[in-house]
């Protein structure tokens, strides 16, 4: 019994070595649990790697001058007004995203919205919504989750 015990501590801390040592491609792992059999059968559970913290701080990002935000705002209009930014970590992982509503320009309202989210030294965008049947919408952050209010046309409109 004593034996299995040392065996199975020696085995994480070989495979905790041997993970820990950066060999291999990483990225293909990023997110899942490889169980790995020690020498009496047991398995163990090796986590996966930890995300590296973004080196960009998302409010230093000039979105406007996002090439990908530049070409979907060719494709649906609009501009983006950085007064209109709202920033709150929406995906949970302890990094704020920017929420950035797209204004029409006029007393239309916003067309759209993008959450923008870093990652490592660059930004990028991790969602857009330009809904083609609504205009003016309101875009809010409660509690970390996005609210995207649309109106809707009464009897007399």
């Amino acid at each position: 019994m004593i034996k299995t015990i040392a065996l199975t501590a020696l085995a994480v801390l070989v495979l905790t070595a041997v993970g820990c040592s950066g060999g291999g491609d990483d990225d293909d792992d990023a997110g899942s649990v490889t169980p790995v059999a020690t020498s009496d059968g047991t398995a163990i559970a090796t986590p996966p790697p930890a995300q590296p913290t973004p080196s960009v701080d998302i409010r230093e990002v000039d979105i406007a001058a996002m090439a990908d935000v530049q070409t979907v705002l060719t494709a649906n209009g609009g501009t983006i007004v950085q007064a209109d930014v709202v920033y709150a970590d929406v995906t949970n992982d302890g990094f704020d995203e920017a929420i950035v509503p797209v204004s029409s320009g006029g007393t239309l309202g916003h067309l759209g919205f993008f959450v923008i989210t870093p990652d490592g030294d660059t930004a990028r965008i991790l969602m857009q919504e330009f809904p083609t049947e609504s205009t003016g919408l309101t875009v809010t952050v409660v509690a970390d989750k996005i609210e995207l209010l649309q109106p809707a046309p009464g009897p007399d409109d």
